[in-house]
């Protein structure tokens, strides 16, 4: 490279830094604009994607037993039991977003989880089953806090059941969604059934569930 070549280099550097109203909208200002632009789409993306901090759950129990009955005094929960009769017009409700979360505890909850035994294969852990609306935000987040709590209590002892320190914790079955139905419809589908796949308002729920509810096997899918 010349030395004329440097010299004009040198100089047109020294004219480019020695303004500071250039260096600011040609460096600075598309820096900080890009900061703020993505600052901005990533609240927002946080936003659509969670629920309200002072959101109140609308929460729907079935035989709620002693155990989970705390649930009624958190300040972000609404809680209502109800009976068998009226989960069909709950799930209605989940289905329109007028409701987050609908859990069915088995009648003899607490007496179940007292008496159940790990080691006896035969008996079948005391049941939970949870519905939710997986395009609700606010309903795919409070069946995530609550999955976890039915976790946590799960794997940790519970003195109050009256069970030995030495015993291996209280087991609970929590059925996840296993088919899908529509408020329409009068049958139930395989997840990935193309009559309910990438529709919105899907009620998921386990088949003896749907069973119980009325609905029939898709032909199509034939879900097990």
């Amino acid at each position: 490279m010349s030395k004329k070549m440097i010299a004009i280099m040198k100089k047109e550097f020294a004219r480019f830094f020695g303004d500071k109203r250039l260096v600011f909208t040609t460096i600075l200002m598309p820096g900080l604009m890009i900061y703020i632009l993505y600052t901005l789409l990533g609240q927002g993306i946080m936003k659509q994607f969670a629920a309200s901090e002072d959101y109140v759950y609308q929460i729907y129990t079935v035989d709620l037993p002693e155990a989970f009955s705390y649930l009624k005094t958190e300040s972000d929960l609404e809680v209502t039991e109800i009976t068998v009769e009226k989960e069909s017009d709950v799930l209605e409700k989940i289905e329109a977003e007028e409701a987050d979360l609908l859990m069915v505890f088995q009648s003899d909850f607490d007496a179940a989880v007292a008496a159940y035994d790990p080691l006896d294969t035969t008996q079948a852990a005391p049941d939970i089953n949870m519905y939710y609306n997986s395009v609700s935000t606010e309903s795919s987040t409070i069946y995530n806090q609550m999955y976890q709590v039915f976790d946590d209590y799960e794997s940790s002892p519970t003195p109050t059941l009256s069970i030995s320190e030495t015993s291996p914790s209280p087991s609970i079955s929590v059925n996840q969604e296993k088919v899908g139905v529509t408020k329409s419809g009068i049958k139930y589908h395989d997840l990935n059934c193309s009559y309910i796949k990438d529709k919105p308002n899907i009620i998921y729920m386990t088949i003896d569930e749907a069973i119980k509810s009325g609905y029939q096997p898709c032909g199509k899918c034939k879900p097990k």
